[in-house]
C-alpha cells in the first residue's frame, strides 16, 4: 500500500504528499483508520442496481444515470 511505501522511502504523510482512499469499506477503515477515504454507499448502490435490473426485466423505463452521494472519512493522510 502507498502508506507503507511512503514510510519505506522515508516520506511523511501528509507533510510530503497526501493520500486519499476511495471505496471506504468498513474493513479498510478498521485496518487503516488514519487513511482519509471517500466512502461509497455500497448498500445503496446494490439496492439501486437491483431495482433497475427488475425494472428493465419488466420492460419499464429507467434513468440513464443515477447519482448517489458519498461521504468522507477524515483520517490524517490528507
Amino acid at each position: 500500500m502507498l502508506l507503507q511505501i511512503a514510510q519505506y522511502l522515508g516520506k511523511r504523510v501528509p507533510e510530503d504528499f497526501k493520500i486519499i482512499g476511495y471505496d471506504g469499506t468498513e474493513l479498510i477503515r478498521n485496518i487503516y483508520p488514519h487513511l482519509t477515504t471517500i466512502i461509497q454507499p455500497i448498500t445503496k448502490i446494490t439496492d439501486k442496481a437491483l431495482d433497475v435490473l427488475n425494472q428493465r426485466l419488466k420492460h419499464q423505463e429507467t434513468n440513464k444515470e443515477y447519482v448517489l452521494g458519498v461521504s468522507l472519512w477524515e483520517g490524517t493522510s490528507s
